[in-house]
């Protein structure tokens, strides 16, 4: 790794420097993969070296599953836990430091809600909006209804600050907090925000701008409060805040006059004059009702031992502190808030809906304070396990979301248990500019520094370095950090969970949550055994095993009765016309703004996708094929991002599009830190994926007791780990891998190496570190002459150079052609084969493809998609699509790895658009997958390896080009990316302070530009977050949930009937873990008997 020292080195200079260092990082070694200090330790537990430690982990996991009891009952408590700006990067980052505070590595910790069974993601933009603000998001996951960018509670038809459109009836929407009270239960709201904020006036607001919490805002933008009431007004005055039962949270200055101080010596904010709190009590004495306002924690504690039916409890003037700032005394947690609000709300037999937000997430992120967002979700995750503790799952539905993501990173490389608020350690003397960067960093924000002589400044020799309210450092100068545009996840518990699963629109949250509650205008649980009884397959399958005609016949009646219950005409499925305009998928271009200001398009949206998700019937078969896409580094920004390319590729706005995979069924998330690594690379990732352990950074296939490099270790054939493709052969099924990497890159490798050292793709590099190739084999040999690689039927990818020596343009210095040796390996087994290098050639062999096959189409990676030469190149689809007709010529079946590679690759280079286009590549694949094999008895899982550190950063409109400048400029008037990444080789020295506008340089918008970043790298990190798993096919919903990444092929191996661990064949504990169904079969056993007795049988 090529180390620069720039004591004092100008802005040409170090251009210099960033070029020479780029190329010699091609001609030197692995550009993307630095192999990083030999020395490095790990301060993992011990047992996590033992291949037995990760199994059993996963076999739990999986019993754990399979033993989950679904009620099939209505949700009669609602709990919706929201937290503000809490990203995907924020979860794994706020768990590491819950692990850390505890005294362990931290990566491996759970928070309460990480342990949910159910894991979705969800779509986040707004009508016209490419990333959400608090308050369109609010009106989605609270009404149901996506809407404008700043406005509460209304359609997309009023614009925002548009008094007189809002002041429209028929644009005013109801939230979930209506429907509960209009069933007869109660409701409430808890923040750490003002209560008139965005995020909790969405369940009772119904307002033009999100500013106008006060008259004096209203006033300030000359509208009449008496036609547009303000937030605060609207919450003590109108239907339904003034029927809220429990009202928790900040900014009293809102309910109170600017003549008049608070309990705390704060004036408050209004200039009508008039005391909302004093009105507020009035209103409850004339309706005759228990009540009392509170301000104190003290009294907040008292209340919980006589609850009063209704309460107020403003506890600061604006929001509360921040829970590592706040006076313990007079400030409650949010889970003491979120307590009482439960106990309160439980005296109602009918049940209720409470809104809970963890609103100070966002802010800390917004102001750059890492720490302090960390801290903020992990008090939000408390509040969370209170919940849980106090609430039965059996009859109370527990959800957890974010509104939006931010754009903070999980950066680098460090060892595993690095403090994750301090440097990434392990690199820091790797920068070009020689000075330390951040575990955790953003892309935008406050935490601006210039740059001293063309370098970054040392931001840990700051005077308040290391305090919480020290701003990490950025790349662009903004006064607040940006929202970010990925998707949010989404965790579920209690009655209907698993209808949670899936990537959706986030309007869609309200409607699963009245589905499961049987509140609201759509479809119910309470109006159909659907949801419950979707597999009347299950059901008939027991025909087998009963012996006596009546038995059958009547085993045949129910499942006929389910059948009839299951399908389309079920109750509670609103009139086509109403839910499924005509328009909807009219290719007349962008869907039609006049389409999405409707209330009914969304409520359309998601009663279609509640429909789907009960019409679908889940196998419960043997998954005899197994097909698992790798998208090397396809981390969740970049999800959203491709799919905003795809759609805006096609003339639409773009942000609505789905990729193929993005319909499966089920979605998780996996955790993907190595034993040894805080941030994983693809070898100890493989290793997880493909073999079911983790293990260290850099080896593949063995366990965390070979450190890397280590030749004699890895020679034990005890810490040598099987992977899937083993465990398929095994079985007498056949194995493929397909790759657009080398075939001896590492994910690809993960499927047949045990090595030392992922660098050793040929012997040269296993010589290189002082190995010797006969006792350590490289990877190159491994694939061709051990197993399982010699065995695979398909071999597809690139890396020529790996297999051929020196004298033949190879790398090989052993004088070897091992293309040959495969190919006189299969001859003498008198095998079919075929060795092919061309597009050509593949396309030939389509439609009879030999038994063997083994295509190496370039020396190394194959070429970028939207470079590539189509006449050579094959496509990762084709190369799909030939591989999957050739194995499924076994009627055992087979399992296949598919890699799109290249997504890794771009971003290291800081290549957005190549990143996103590989992305679609893969899912083109993933799409000819699924055309070609059934959903009944073949499985698809898409995944990731690792993140990586780029953001959808910025606010701009919907339909804004992904691949240009964001809508704004930042403090200095420069333009900024609306992607970009932390770190880098796109760095840029600062001219007097102030960032070069990256827009006017010659080669912008060239397919190699480089995007900007802040941390120059000779290849940029990978990233510390969780990636997304989708699944479909036999057994699909095992895959929800957020897990250890070693957890997938078991999971896959329990569906497929394969491998060491416990399989879907041997039980049929998942097929029946609902209890509706133990019920159902409880009351035909009782009708059997009858039949028994009365036929006297």
């Amino acid at each position: 790794m090529l180390r620069v020292v720039l004591p004092a080195m100008g802005s040409l200079s170090l251009l210099f420097v960033i070029t020479a260092a780029t190329v010699l990082g091609y001609v030197l070694g692995d550009h993307y993969h630095p192999s990083g200090p030999g020395s490095r330790t790990s301060s993992a537990k011990h047992e996590e070296m033992d291949p037995k430690f990760w199994n059993d982990k996963a076999q739990a996991a999986i019993h754990a599953r399979l033993a989950q009891l679904q009620t099939a009952s209505k949700a009669r408590n609602v709990v919706m836990f929201l937290g503000d700006g809490m990203s995907v990067p924020t979860l794994a980052a706020a768990r590491t430091l819950l692990g850390q505070r505890r005294g362990h590595t931290g990566e491996e910790a759970e928070m309460t809600f990480d342990t949910f069974p159910t894991v979705g993601l969800i779509k986040t933009y707004c009508v016209d909006a490419q990333v959400a603000n608090s308050a369109c998001s609010a009106t989605a996951y609270l009404c149901g209804v996506k809407t404008n960018y700043g406005v509460l509670g209304v359609t997309a038809a009023v614009p925002r600050t548009d008094c007189d459109a809002s002041v429209d009836k028929t644009k005013h929407l109801q939230s979930i907090v209506d429907w509960a009270l209009a069933d007869g239960r109660d409701a409430g709201i808890v923040t750490t925000t003002r209560i008139t904020h965005a995020s909790p006036a969405g369940a009772y607001a119904k307002s033009a701008d999100r500013e106008w919490e006060n008259d004096a805002a209203v006033k300030k933008a000359g509208f009449d409060t008496d036609r547009c009431p303000d937030i605060a007004h609207q919450l003590v005055h109108n239907h339904p805040g003034n029927q809220l039962k429990v009202i928790f949270g900040g900014g009293r200055a809102n309910f109170l006059p600017n003549s008049m101080r608070d309990d705390e010596n704060m004036f408050g904010s209004r200039t009508d004059g008039r005391n909302l709190i004093q009105e507020w009590q009035q209103d409850k004495r004339e309706r005759n009702v228990q009540h009392e306002y509170i301000w104190h924690r003290e009294q907040l504690m008292r209340a919980k031992i006589d609850l009063p039916e209704y309460m107020l409890g403003l506890f600061e003037s604006g929001h509360m502190q921040y829970n590592m700032q706040a006076n313990q005394t007079t400030e409650p947690t949010l889970a003491e808030m979120t307590e009482v609000a439960i106990r309160s709300l439980s005296r109602n037999e009918k049940g209720f809906f409470l809104f809970v937000e963890g609103g100070r997430i966002d802010h800390a992120h917004h102001d750059n304070f890492a720490e302090l967002a960390l801290d903020e979700t992990l008090e939000m995750d408390k509040a969370v396990a209170r919940a849980a503790e106090l609430l039965s799952e059996d009859d109370s539905l527990i959800v957890v979301t974010a509104d939006h993501a931010h754009v903070m990173a999980y950066n680098g490389y460090a060892p595993r248990g690095n403090d994750i608020l301090g440097t990434s350690v392990t690199y820091a003397n790797d920068t070009w500019d020689g000075m330390p960067y951040m575990t955790l960093s953003y892309t935008n924000g406050p935490g601006f520094r210039p740059h001293v002589r063309g370098g970054r400044p040392n931001v840990t020799d700051e005077e308040d370095y290391g305090t919480v309210t020290w701003h990490s450092p950025v790349d662009v100068p903004l006064s607040y950090e940006t929202h970010g545009g990925d998707d949010v996840a989404v965790f579920a518990r209690g009655p209907h969970h698993s209808m949670f699963t899936g990537l959706y629109e986030q309007s869609q949250l309200p409607h699963l949550m009245a589905y499961a509650a049987c509140i609201g205008p759509g479809r119910h649980a309470c109006s159909g055994a659907a949801h419950a009884l979707a597999q009347p397959v299950l059901l008939l399958s027991l025909l087998v095993l009963l012996t006596r005609p009546v038995e059958r016949l009547a085993m045949f009646l129910l499942s006929l009765a389910l059948v009839a219950l299951t399908g389309p005409a079920a109750a509670g499925v609103p009139p086509a016309d109403r839910y499924h305009p005509a328009s909807r998928h009219s290719p007349a271009g962008p869907p039609a703004r006049a389409q999405e200001t409707e209330a009914s398009y969304w409520y359309a949206e998601a009663q279609a996708a509640i429909n789907a998700r009960l019409a679908h019937k889940e196998s419960v078969k043997k998954a005899r094929n197994v097909v698992m896409f790798l998208g090397d580094g396809m981390s969740v920004p970049t999800l959203a991002a491709a799919r905003t390319l795809l759609g805006q590729r096609r003339g639409h706005t773009g942000e609505e599009a789905q990729l193929a995979f993005e319909k499966f069924p089920t979605s998780g998330l996996v955790k993907t830190y190595c034993v040894n690594s805080q941030v994983a690379d693809s070898s100890c990732s493989a290793t997880a994926y493909l073999c079911g352990v983790k293990a260290n950074q850099g080896t593949l296939g063995l366990t965390a007791a070979v450190p890397r490099w280590d030749c004699d270790a890895s020679t034990d054939s005890s810490q040598h780990v099987q992977s899937i493709a083993e465990w398929a052969l095994a079985d007498g099924r056949d194995a493929g891998i397909v790759t657009t990497t080398r075939i001896t890159h590492a994910s690809p490798a993960g499927v047949y190496a045990k090595v030392a050292n992922r660098h050793w793709e040929n012997d040269a590099k296993v010589r290189e570190d002082g190995a010797d190739p006969a006792r350590c084999p490289d990877i190159a040999h491994q694939l061709v002459h051990m197993s399982p690689g010699n065995r695979f039927k398909v071999i597809l990818g690139g890396g020529r150079r790996e297999f051929i020596p020196t004298t033949s343009q190879g790398t090989r210095t052993d004088g070897r052609n091992l293309i040959e040796e495969w190919q006189n390996d299969k001859r003498s087994k008198s095998l079919d084969h075929r060795y092919i290098n061309t597009r050509a050639q593949l396309t030939e062999l389509l439609s009879s493809p030999p038994d063997y096959l083994l295509g190496l189409f370039e020396d190394s990676h194959l070429n970028y998609h939207m470079q590539s030469n189509l006449t050579t190149d094959p496509t990762l689809a084709e190369l799909t699509e030939i591989a999957i007709r050739s194995l499924s010529r076994n009627e055992k079946g087979f399992f296949l790895f598919v890699e799109g590679g290249r997504i890794d690759h771009a971003h290291h280079d800081n290549f957005a658009e190549l990143a996103l286009d590989e992305t679609l590549e893969m899912d083109k694949a993933v799409a000819r997958a699924a055309e070609l094999l059934s959903e009944d008895d073949s499985l698809i899982v898409v995944t990731a390896d690792h993140a990586h550190v780029m953001a959808y950063n910025g606010y701009s409109a919907r339909g804004h080009d992904i691949l240009g400048p964001s809508r704004d400029l930042d403090l200095d008037g420069v333009p900024y990316m609306t992607l970009s990444y932390t770190n880098g080789p796109g760095f840029r020295p600062h001219v007097n302070g102030i960032r070069p506008d990256v827009t006017a340089e010659s080669y912008y918008e060239e397919l190699e530009w480089r995007a900007h970043v802040d941390v120059p790298l000779d290849s940029e990190t990978h990233g510390g977050d969780d990636v997304a798993v989708f699944a479909r096919g036999p057994h699909h919903s095992m895959f929800t949930g957020l897990y250890e990444q070693s957890q997938l092929p078991h999971l896959m191996a329990y569906a497929a009937c394969i491998g060491p661990g416990r399989h879907a064949c041997s039980s049929a504990a998942h097929a029946l873990a609902s209890p509706i169904h133990i019920v159902v079969m409880a009351a035909f056993l009782t009708v059997l008997s009858q039949i028994n007795i009365i036929f006297k049988i």
